[in-house]
């Protein structure tokens, strides 16, 4: 028995020990589950795994207890035999000298074990398993045969495949970048997230070097194409909408287009559809909406010439009345049926009680007596969705139908000033573009920029196109 106190840490004994002789010390787990539910289990079936603890006398390095056992893996289980108010628990006490590292890593195989943990509890537990082996042992040297401990060495010890826990290992890091991923259901889910992220960066990245190629051709003689996508990039400005509209002289726009749903409850939206995250909206809370769709509706009054359209999308569901109210008090005169757009996406929040939602409104509202420019124009719009590879923002309005909405307003005619409110992804001004009227487009989404700025430069001027097959009409 002496000799296996020191040599063999699968030795134990087997007995029953006092719950108020067990120091559970600082544990890795916080969140113990569903306590009451484990609880009822003990209670009528008993307890058939039972916890693991040391003998605090074979505790060394500085890990020191005044009680007589220390727990070693079982919190859980010690907490629901609490609950009940058993006096005892069953307990394997291990009959060896254990250094505060092997405590460690007892611990976190053992929770690792868990079957209820999310995404990213499985990461941080591999990523902290990783590290105290590396930390023991130093980083594995280059070369064959060299020293130390690696990812493979990790895996091995985890019997899992390398790419399996550097990935993992992956989603608990990339969680102090990506806050959203702590409420990911799924492994799939956090990778998504990680994948969109890498793709947001990428996107950066490219649309800076292409903009600062268009500035290099800029400063020289250059083609009428370059120079047309250099004043595009120009026209999506990064900036709040309250500060940009202020430089914009009154009376002097055509047509104003507002799509002003700043995040408002998009939040599980977002996160159930991907493609971006909920923190590239400027988040605005529904008590605010009223405040700011007035503001928004008498600054674009304020601009606007003595006879020009407004058109401003919004959730008939939940906004209708109040942003009919908000543009008539504006000064507006407002058609009290909106526009439709019809589309071909059923997507809904609560599928077992909601059908799919194939429509989207927008107010026309009248600065004036304006006349239409497509007169006899029904107020339907009829267009699919943008598919996934036709897209960049998850609310992606299609250039073609900003097209038929820009003729079917102001015409044939050409030069309209025109303004996006809310550019999001920019297609408006692309669509404007394609007319040959003048737009500028302000937006806060740096994010939403690079993925215009990706757009403008991949396609010619003036032939700017969402659907990639067809025209689009459903």
């Amino acid at each position: 028995m002496t000799d296996k106190k020191t040599t063999d840490i699968f030795s134990y004994e087997l007995k029953d020990i006092p719950l108020n002789e067990i120091d559970l010390g600082d544990r890795e787990r916080k969140d113990m589950g569903d306590l009451p539910v484990l609880a009822a289990d003990l209670a009528q079936f008993g307890l058939h795994n039972p916890i693991l603890v040391i003998d605090t006398s074979f505790l060394t390095n500085g890990v020191t207890s005044k009680l007589p056992y220390f727990l070693l893996a079982g919190e859980r289980r010690y907490q629901a035999a609490s609950m009940n108010k058993w006096d005892t628990i069953p307990a394997k006490i291990t009959q060896r000298v254990l250094s505060d590292w092997e405590i460690s890593i007892i611990e976190l195989h053992e929770n690792l074990q868990r079957k209820d943990m999310s995404p990213l509890e499985e990461g941080n537990l591999k990523a902290k398993i990783h590290k105290l082996y590396q930390e023991k042992k130093g980083k594995k040297s280059a070369g064959p045969g060299g020293s130390g401990h690696s990812l493979a060495d990790t895996a091995k010890i985890l019997g899992q495949s390398k790419g399996n826990v550097s990935m993992d290992i992956k989603i608990s890091e990339m969680s102090e970048v990506i806050p959203e991923i702590k409420d990911a259901k799924t492994k799939a889910e956090a990778r998504k997230l990680i994948s969109e992220f890498e793709q947001k960066l990428l996107r950066a990245e490219w649309a800076r070097r292409e903009q600062k190629k268009l500035q290099a051709k800029a400063s020289k003689i250059v083609k009428t194409e370059d120079a047309r996508r250099s004043s595009l990039l120009k026209r999506y400005i990064v900036g709040d909408f309250f500060k940009e509209i202020k430089r914009v002289t009154e009376r002097t726009i055509d047509l104003i287009e507002l799509d002003p749903d700043w995040g408002i409850m998009l939040k599980e939206a977002v996160s159930d559809r991907g493609a971006l995250t909920a923190s590239d909206y400027q988040q605005v809370a529904p008590i605010d909406y009223n405040r700011i769709i007035k503001k928004v509706a008498l600054e674009s009054f304020r601009v606007l010439k003595d006879n020009a359209w407004l058109l401003c999308w919004y959730s008939i569901e939940d906004w209708h009345k109040e942003t009919r109210t908000a543009l008539e008090l504006a000064g507006f005169k407002v058609c009290p049926m909106p526009a439709v757009w019809i589309h071909d996406s059923n997507y809904t929040a609560t599928p077992a009680y909601r059908l799919g939602q194939r429509t989207e409104h927008f107010f026309y509202a009248r600065k004036g007596s304006p006349r239409l420019g497509k007169l006899g124009h029904g107020n339907i719009f009829t267009f699919r969705t943008a598919r996934k590879n036709e897209r960049f923002h998850i609310a992606e309005k299609p250039i073609e139908l900003y097209e038929e909405i820009i003729k079917t307003f102001i015409g044939d005619r050409k030069a309209a000033a025109t303004i996006s409110g809310f550019a999001g992804s920019g297609n408006f001004i692309l669509a404007a573009d394609n007319l040959e009227h003048n737009c500028i487009g302000f937006d806060l989404g740096k994010t939403f920029k690079d993925s215009y700025i990706a757009k403008v430069t991949a396609e010619a001027p003036g032939q700017y196109k969402t659907y990639k097959k067809d025209n689009g009409t459903t």
